[in-house]
C-alpha cells in the first residue's frame, strides 16, 4: 500500500481507493478513545462522532444506512436463576464507492443484565 503524503493529498472526489485506505487505517489520536464499563470490563470505544469526521475527511464520499433490525429475548444464564433479557440486534451498512459494501451487526441489552 502506497504512503499517503499529507501535504499533497488530492482533493476530494479524486482520492484513490489506496489513499483512502491509507487514512481510514491511521491510529486515532488517544484522547478520542474512551472507555465505559460493561457488566464488569472496561470497554474502549470511538464515539460516533470522531468515526463520522475521519469518513468525512478520508473519503470522496459514503453512506450507512440500517439493513435490518430486531428485538430476540436472549436466556442469561450466568445467575443463579436463568431469565430471558431483550435484545436489540442491528445490521448496518457501510457504503464507499472506492471500497465497496463492508456490513457489520451490533448488539445491545434491552434491560440491566447484571
Amino acid at each position: 500500500m502506497m504512503a499517503v503524503d499529507l501535504q499533497n493529498l488530492p482533493e476530494i472526489g479524486s482520492r484513490s481507493a489506496e489513499q483512502i485506505y491509507e487514512l481510514l487505517g491511521r491510529p486515532f489520536k488517544p484522547e478520542l478513545i474512551k472507555s465505559r464499563r460493561i457488566a464488569g470490563k472496561d470497554v474502549r470505544y470511538l464515539p460516533i462522532g470522531a468515526v463520522v469526521e475521519r469518513l468525512n475527511k478520508a473519503t470522496n464520499t459514503w453512506s450507512f444506512r440500517i439493513v435490518s433490525h430486531e428485538t430476540i429475548m436472549m436466556k442469561l444464564s450466568r445467575r443463579p436463576e436463568p431469565r430471558d433479557v431483550p435484545v436489540f440486534v442491528v445490521t448496518g451498512e457501510l457504503a464507499i464507492p472506492e471500497i465497496g459494501i463492508r456490513q457489520a451487526i451490533g448488539v445491545a441489552a434491552l434491560a440491566k443484565i447484571y
